[in-house]
C-alpha cells in the first residue's frame, strides 16, 4: 500500500503538483533522518541531509521509473546525499585545520524512540558499519536485501550474509549479556 502511495505521490510532483512532497515526507520522513543518522551520526547533519532528500526527490521526480520500489529509491537518494555530506564536511575540517568534526556523539531521543531504547543502540554499535547501515535499513523500510544491496552497491548475497553475520554477533552479545 505504501508503495503505491509513493509513487502516486512521486507522479504528482513529475506533474508540478509539489503538495505530494508533504504527503512523501509524512510517509518517509522519520526513516530518511534516521539512515541520515545512521551515517552521519550528526543529529544536525542528519536533519540537513533529510531536507536535501526532499529537495532532490522534488527536482529529480522524473527520473524514478515506475514500478521499481520507490522506498529503495528514496533511501538510495538519502544514502547518496548522506555521502556527499560526509565527504565535504570531512574535506571543510580538513581544509581548515580543524578537528575532526565526525565525532561520536550521545544519542538523542528521537534516535531512542526509534531504536527502542540505549540497549538495542549499544548492541547495534558492537556491530560493523556496513552490518548496522543493512539491519537499520532492513528494520526502517522493510526494504529487501536486493534493494538494501542496489542502495549500497552490493551483491545481494554480501547483503544477506553480513546481515547473517550480524544477527549471529548480536545473539552472542545479548546471549552474553544475560548469562554475565
Amino acid at each position: 500500500m505504501i508503495t503505491e502511495q509513493l509513487e502516486f505521490y512521486i507522479q504528482c510532483i513529475v506533474e508540478k503538483d509539489t503538495v505530494a512532497l508533504k504527503n512523501i515526507y509524512e510517509l518517509m520522513g522519520k526513516a530518511v533522518y534516521s539512515y541520515a543518522y545512521t551515517i552521519s551520526r550528526d543529529k544536525q547533519l542528519a536533519e540537513d541531509i533529510a531536507q536535501d532528500v526532499f529537495i532532490k526527490i522534488l527536482s529529480c521526480a522524473d527520473s524514478y521509473k515506475k514500478g521499481r520500489n520507490p522506498k529503495a529509491w528514496i533511501m538510495s537518494i538519502t544514502h547518496n546525499e548522506a555521502v556527499d555530506a560526509i565527504r565535504k564536511r570531512k574535506h571543510f575540517a580538513l581544509s581548515d585545520y580543524a578537528e575532526p568534526i565526525l565525532e561520536e556523539e550521545s544519542i538523542d531521543s528521537f534516535e531512542e524512540n526509534l531504536t527502542s531504547g540505549l540497549l538495542i543502540e549499544y548492541y547495534l554499535s558492537q556491530l560493523e558499519p556496513i552490518q548496522q547501515e543493512i539491519i537499520k535499513l532492513h528494520l526502517l523500510t522493510e526494504i529487501s536485501f536486493r534493494e538494501i544491496g542496489q542502495i549500497l552497491n552490493m551483491t545481494l548475497g554480501k547483503v544477506g550474509w553480513q546481515y547473517k553475520r550480524a544477527v549471529s554477533k548480536l545473539q552472542l552479545l545479548m546471549k552474553d549479556e544475560v548469562i554475565g
